[in-house]
């Protein structure tokens, strides 16, 4: 049995639908609540299972100090050839209340084995509460709590760049200003043609007759021409590098991470959230407000698209 493996299996996160959460501290007038998330005894058991076989683990339940349950889960030890087991216990319920204690030092005794362990670094998330005892809404994990083929998933999407239109990117101004410049030459050579077959020939004058250019007129071009140059090396010029973001707001991967989770989401709700942290824009969000906001929009109803 390679330990490290175990260890690894046990340990790694449950999907979101294997957590529940349940109303922990709250506020004095009941309208906040701590969200606690923690996992269930099915997905304990199936963790359990897939780890070590359905016969490779057992646990037992003891009454503890009259109103308490204490729970020992086992596991078979095939280099020793003997059991391990761990204790945990938890007061009974306040509803069905020897079930709930039993349920509940099942989880703890899990807990000591590294299973679900994880939650219990999760930032505090409070929630509004309904009737003062329920969570209005289910809170979203962190990327990181969730299972690893998710957080890959999802690490992928956020370091996947935008799609740019190439053609807007690699087109200079100098060269916006030479199309226009050609446009409005053809334009005019076309109005001049136009007006020499109507207008009298008199005063037509052919090309190789006319008039040379007096050296006046050439100093006005040279300057001309000088001051175009130099305007199109100014265009040409690299742009400035945009300066680094303040340590304490978020990053670009996070802003770009915002943007996935917001996405057909009710742009007037989105920004209603960012006001209630003090925000008018996604890039003044601070680290430290990053993942409620988060939580408050995946909440949202997706908006659906027009057909």
């Amino acid at each position: 049995m390679d330990k490290n493996l175990v260890m690894r299996e046990l340990q790694k996160p449950f999907k979101e639908e294997e957590i529940e959460w349940r109303v922990g501290a709250t506020n004095k007038d009941k309208t906040m609540g701590l969200a606690l998330p923690y996992v269930t005894n099915k997905a304990i058991q199936n963790r359990l299972d897939e780890v070590f076989g359905v016969f490779g683990w057992k646990n037992e339940f003891k009454e503890w100090k009259g109103n308490s349950q204490l729970c020992g889960i086992s596991i078979w030890d095939e280099d020793k050839n003997e059991w391990l087991t761990k204790y945990d216990g938890a007061d009974d319920t306040t509803m069905e209340s020897t079930k709930g204690g039993l349920s509940d030092s099942m989880k703890r005794a899990a807990v000591q084995f590294g299973i679900g362990r994880y939650l219990y670094k999760l930032d505090p998330i409070w929630v509004p509460l309904k009737d003062g005892k329920y969570l209005d809404f289910i809170p979203q994990l962190p990327v990181w709590a969730l299972p690893y083929e998710e957080q890959e998933r999802i690490t992928r999407e956020v370091n996947t760049p935008p799609e740019i239109d190439e053609s807007i990117v690699n087109t200079r101004v100098s060269d916006i200003k030479t199309k226009y410049s050609n446009d409005a030459d053809a334009n005019s050579n076309g109005n001049n043609t136009a007006k020499g077959k109507t207008g009298s020939t008199k005063n037509s004058i052919p090309k190789n007759e006319q008039a040379p250019q007096s050296k006046a007129d050439a100093k006005v071009d040279t300057k001309t021409n000088a001051k175009s140059n130099k305007a199109n090396a100014s265009a040409d010029e690299p742009v400035e590098v945009k300066p680094e973001r303040p340590k304490n707001l978020i990053s670009d991967k996070q802003i770009n991470l915002f943007n996935i989770r917001a996405k057909n989401k009710s742009r007037n709700k989105v920004y209603e959230i960012l006001g209630k942290f003090g925000y008018t824009s996604v890039d003044a969000i601070e680290k430290k407000n990053f993942n409620n906001i988060l939580y408050y929009i995946d909440q949202l109803q997706p908006v659906r698209a027009m057909a």
